[in-house]
This record gives C-alpha cells, structure tokens and sequence, in this order.
C-alpha cells in the first residue's frame, strides 16, 4: 500500500467515526454518581464503613421504601430532640467529595411536628476542615413523596455564599500532612427540632400518649400557654383545637425518615461536530469512495 492510499484510508476511518457520532449520538458522557447508602436492611455504606447513631436513646427501623430501592431508614427522636448519622470515612470520604459536585438524600419530617430541619455537617481534624455545618432544611409535613436535599459541595453554607466550598476542603484535607492533624474526616446528618415539640407531645418523650392529654386537660382554657401547656398551633390558647390535634396524633412515635444519599455529578458531554463540519466530512468519504471505484476499473481494464 503506498503513502496515498494509506492517508486517504486514515481519512476514511476518521469521517466515518465523525459521522456515526452524527447521526447516532455522542455516547461520551461521564456520569460517576455514587450511591452512599440506600438504608435498604442495614446502616452499611458503599464506602466499606457503617453509619454511626449519635444522641441518647435513639433508635432505628428499616422501614418500606421512600423514594427508591426496597427500605429506608426511620429515627425515633429522644426527648433532646437532635438526633442523626454519622459516617467516619476518612480518605474514602475526601476522595469522594473532591470528585463530586453534589450531596443529595430524601427524607421527611416526623409526623406532626409544627417546625422540624435537617442539617449536614463535614468535620476533620486539621485547620483545613474544622466543623462545617450547612444551613437548616426545613421537612415541611406532608411531604409528598419525600423532600429532596440537594447541597452544592462548592458552596453548602446557602446563608454564606462560597464560604463553605467543602470541595477544597476535602482536598486540603487530603494535601495535609500524616499523623496526628489528620486523623479523621467525617460526614453527619442530623435532625433537629430545637424547643419545637411534636404538636401534641407536650411533655417532650417523643410519644403522644395519655400523659400529654393529662397536660391539655389541666391547662384547658389557658390563654397564655405554650407548647408544654398543651397549645398545638401556638395560638396561645388550649381549647378543643388542641385536643383535637392529640387525638389525630394519639399513639403515633415521633420519626423522620432518610434514604438514598448519595453524591452526584455534574454529567461531562463531549462536544458534538457543527453540521457542517459533518456534511463536509459526509462528501470527502463520497468523493474519496468515487476514487477508489474508478481507479479499481482503470486497473481492470
């Protein structure tokens, strides 16, 4: 095969690779979203490490699926009323934020809860990372299926644009001398619910139950009360509204519910050729195929 034959075969291959891409689609998409936890019967996660429960008393459940998989994972609150997980990942974890650009988990709100949040927090142990919390998210009740989270890694403080970037923190994390400065680095996501108690549980145990309609009937007619007095919806007044409210809430634990985190990226699309570029191409292979054909008869002949 001679040096022109070669170059025009070359030219051949690379039109053809141009316009299947065309007319078929650019399949070079980068996609490397990673599944943290699905919470379906355990609290294992795909980093080979296992959740962590902190706060007093607390106590989970696998329950049915919220958004996606076969289970979720529901928390039963202590009367402290902050409650979550805790993931101690170390350079697995780092790595893994500094390849994502989002952290995102459904959830939702335990069942009568006037106010109730969910909050992240990244923490090491070097001057790189200190303790980072992201703003509150509000889990309004209902939610319908579920509240999705989405936090921005390059900015997941929202009340404080850029000056949470846990990107970089992650990074200098990693770039951070051995030993005694780095010894962990851990994710954690928490429920909260401050002095906002459930709308019927008055006394604070995480139960509505007979104790909290003792408190709404000592405190009926009250108009000066709070939440501990047996008032639901914070008018200041115990009347039947709020017994109403115990009755519907009658038996029912205080709970949130979490499944599906998982880190997520932005997919990276290689260009696609202008169609022009691809109808020149289009008519090179023509012309280059219209060649060949007739050289192959001038050697016939």
């Amino acid at each position: 095969m001679n040096r022109n034959t070669l170059r025009s075969s070359r030219r051949l291959a690379g039109c053809i690779a141009l316009i299947a891409t065309i007319f078929f689609g650019n399949a070079a998409v980068v996609n490397a979203d990673t599944l943290l936890s699905s919470f379906d019967t355990d609290l294992s996660s795909s980093l080979g490490v296992n959740w962590e429960v902190f706060g007093p008393n607390w106590s989970t459940q696998h329950v049915a699926q919220l958004s996606q998989g076969t289970g979720a994972l529901r928390v039963q609150h202590n009367p402290n009323w902050e409650v979550g997980l805790k993931l101690v990942g170390g350079e697995a974890l780092a790595q893994l934020i500094t390849t994502s650009d989002r952290l995102e988990f459904d959830a939702m709100g335990a069942y009568g809860m006037a106010w109730r949040q969910a909050f992240v927090v990244l923490n090491g142990n070097n001057e790189y990372v200190g303790f980072q919390q992201t703003e509150e998210f509000g889990l309004p009740v209902p939610s319908d299926p579920f509240n999705h989270i989405v936090i921005e890694l390059t900015d997941a403080n929202r009340n404080a644009a850029g000056a949470q970037n846990w990107k970089a923190m992650a990074q200098a994390w990693l770039n951070a001398p051995a030993g005694n400065t780095k010894t962990y680095f851990e994710l954690m996501i928490g429920f909260q619910g401050g002095t906002n108690a459930p709308t019927a549980d008055f006394n604070f145990d995480t139960a509505v139950d007979g104790k909290d309609f003792l408190i709404w009937q000592r405190n009926f007619g009250n108009m000066e009360a709070g939440p501990e007095q047996g008032d639901t919806n914070f008018d200041a007044i115990v009347d039947g509204v709020d017994l109403n409210a115990w009755s519907t809430e009658f038996g029912r634990p205080v709970t949130s519910t979490i499944d599906n985190i998982r880190f997520t990226t932005t997919p990276a699309i290689s260009a696609v050729p202008e169609p022009a570029s691809g109808l020149g191409c289009f008519m090179a292979f023509a012309l280059t195929a219209a060649a060949r054909r007739r050289h192959r008869s001038h050697v016939s002949a």
